[in-house]
């Protein structure tokens, strides 16, 4: 279990080691031009931590830029705080929680979940699930309630998912325009009925991408808290949500 009294989780200096540490596991790289020498670490007063100089293209950038924490004001230690709480907890945690736990307002807890949620999403994977020997199940459920639309019998009114899942490996959701069955996904539904009271359509891809990251990075495949947390970490590379 992670030590919630570790300096990363107070201290922006140890947060941005740690940040470094995992986005840059080789050394710094530019996110301008891409070069990974001539680098100089700018250490003057009136520069601010972390900032570096590339002697190629003479672009200045920290660890934040080309990540989903870029022109983020929220300080690297809350940053850090918030990928852990949000990939250690079992059943999500729900923006009004975090925003209580980090101590900034509600819009920005909103905002910073969803990056780190973008950071959690395997979509783009498109690796063929399984192989030889091996079992992928295919379910679906319906969730929330299509905007516009009144409540009617059935769930032609609902949001559909449908999910794969590898017996004893990972999970992989797309949110589909409409199935044919209305079998509920235990991966799914515990957190999305009892954490997250309100899910808006365009966000919903992000809302599973979570519960799929939770699953295919669970205990049981030998992945703990930690592990889990750097590899949300990791996902923030070359990632950014740029709305309001």
């Amino acid at each position: 279990m992670t030590d919630l009294t570790d300096p990363m989780f107070h201290d922006d200096a140890a947060a941005r080691a740690h940040f470094e540490s995992l986005l840059w596991p080789n050394g710094p790289i530019c996110p301008h031009c891409g070069v990974t020498e001539g680098l100089t670490r700018m250490e003057g007063k009136s520069h601010r931590p972390g900032l570096f100089q590339c002697n190629a293209c003479r672009g200045h950038f920290t660890i934040m830029n080309g990540s989903i924490m870029e022109r983020s004001h929220v300080p690297l230690h809350k940053w850090a705080l918030a990928f852990h709480l949000m990939a250690s907890s079992k059943k999500g945690m729900s923006a009004h929680q975090l925003h209580r736990m980090l101590k900034v307002n509600y819009r920005t807890a909103w905002f910073m979940e969803h990056r780190i949620r973008a950071c959690m999403d395997n979509t783009k994977d498109t690796t063929p699930m399984g192989g030889e020997g091996t079992i992928v199940e295919i379910d679906e459920t319906f969730i929330g309630k299509k905007e516009g639309m009144p409540v009617q019998r059935g769930y032609a009114h609902k949001h559909a998912i449908m999910t794969l899942v590898e017996r004893g490996g990972s999970a992989r959701s797309f949110h589909v325009d409409g199935t044919s069955a209305a079998d509920l996904l235990p991966i799914i539904k515990r957190g999305m009925k009892g954490i997250y009271q309100h899910c808006w359509e365009k966000h919903l891809h992000r809302y599973v991408a979570e519960f799929d990251f939770r699953y295919s990075n669970r205990v049981r495949l030998g992945v703990d808290d930690t592990e889990r947390t750097h590899r949300a970490i990791r996902g923030a590379k070359g990632k950014r949500l740029m709305y309001q």
